[in-house]
């Protein structure tokens, strides 16, 4: 079957777990998740400063980015990417992660930009979904420095 795309509009190449019917291409995609993520943007960054330093805080922002857009949400990968670590290494390695960000709080190692740095480094290195990795570490990176209380980095999660 041959669909007939807008000009300029890229189709996507995976529609498995897209919850939103109507999305044929990836303009369509980018503007629903865009959305998405504006809203999660608000949760976060609109109230109480919130942070918490343990994987399913992690999970729960993916989730809350991509919720209503793809049905694997918020859930670790279970195959393999060209990039980020082996697939059964994510929850080790995403434990460890929250393990040193307690460390570095409690020793006093580095200011809190070079936390933020690392935390962000380190989601893109283990890159624990599907999708949406780089957005959520920008996004994880900068909620990490609104949580102190610091100037945001990136706000480039879209």
């Amino acid at each position: 079957m041959k669909l007939n795309y807008p000009e300029g509009a890229t189709p996507i190449e995976d529609f498995s777990g897209l919850i939103p019917r109507h999305i044929t291409n990836k303009k369509q995609l980018d503007e629903w998740e865009t959305t998405n993520i504006l809203q999660a943007a608000e949760k976060y960054f609109g109230g109480k400063r919130t942070f918490k330093t343990n994987t399913e805080f992690f999970r729960k922002i993916h989730r809350d980015m991509f919720g209503q857009t793809w049905k694997w949400a918020g859930e670790f990968r279970k195959s393999n990417l060209n990039i980020g670590l082996n697939w059964h290494a994510i929850p080790v390695e995403m434990k460890k992660l929250c393990d040193d960000i307690l460390f570095w709080k409690d020793k006093k190692i580095f200011d809190i930009l070079e936390q933020s740095v690392r935390l962000h480094h380190r989601l893109v290195k283990i890159h624990p979904f599907v999708n949406g990795n780089g957005r959520h570490a920008r996004f994880s990176a900068d909620l990490f420095l609104h949580y102190h209380k610091q100037p945001l980095q990136n706000i480039y999660w879209l």
